[in-house]
């Protein structure tokens, strides 16, 4: 058991609750990071067909190319 001063705080600094918040953002790090990966990939999916809009001339020549 560690000692404790008069505010709740462990001699080491940390007290209980911010030792458990900081596990558990901790641990919640990889379920955010796949889900946030996921929704881009779907975001990101496409037809795979390009539509550029232009007035024409030169530019556009050369987008073509």
């Amino acid at each position: 058991m560690t000692k404790q001063n008069s505010s709740g705080q462990s001699l080491c600094g940390l007290s209980r609750r911010s030792l458990l918040q900081s596990t558990a953002a901790l641990l919640s790090v990889p379920l955010v990071a796949k889900a946030t990966m996921a929704w881009a990939q779907e975001k990101l999916a496409g037809s795979g067909e390009v539509v550029v809009y232009s007035t024409g001339g030169s530019f556009t020549e050369g987008a073509r190319r």
